[in-house]
């Protein structure tokens, strides 16, 4: 999947996790969960099919940028719920597909999804690429679908006026 996708969902997995920063935001142990869940959902959104109807270095940008205009509304003691969410949903493609890469150990892979076998077998069986941009799609409705859902939660996370600026 996509990186920029990887952080929308990210960021709005977020709300599923905000209650519990209600009680007291500064338990780091709270953040545990979240982040795993982030480091999963990569995982399923991988092995779904999927498509790169970007190329990398724009995905990439994108994918910097969504927090960057999603934080200044978030408030204050939400801040590191929503980074933890979105550093978990980035993570895997952090570690196995830059900092490998960049040491020059990039056939190195951690996180199952990324290894060749499992990549090239998945890519094999998913070629249709307009199914798969439906998939990507889909990914992003379920993403607002959530923030629907959820909306309560997303109007205790927002602040009135922008709290980063």
């Amino acid at each position: 999947m996509m990186a920029s996708i990887h952080a929308v969902v990210g960021i709005s997995t977020s709300l599923a996790f905000c209650r519990k920063v209600d009680t007291d935001p500064s338990k780091t142990k709270q953040y545990i969960m979240p982040l795993l869940v982030g480091v999963a959902l990569h995982g399923v959104l991988d092995v779904v099919p999927h498509s790169h109807f970007i190329s990398a270095i724009p995905d990439i940008i994108v994918a910097l940028f969504v927090p960057m205009l999603v934080l200044p509304f978030v408030k204050r003691k939400y801040l590191i719920l929503v980074l933890v969410c979105y550093g978990g949903s980035i993570l895997p493609d952090v570690i196995d597909l830059g900092v490998f890469r960049f040491l020059g150990i990039g056939a190195f892979r951690i996180f199952p999804w990324h290894f060749a076998v499992v990549y090239n077998a998945l890519n094999s069986v998913w070629t249709n690429r307009h199914v798969n941009v439906l998939f990507d799609l889909a990914a992003l409705l379920i993403c607002v679908a959530l923030v629907l859902w959820k909306r309560r939660d997303a109007q205790r996370m927002l602040c009135d006026k922008p709290s980063i600026m």
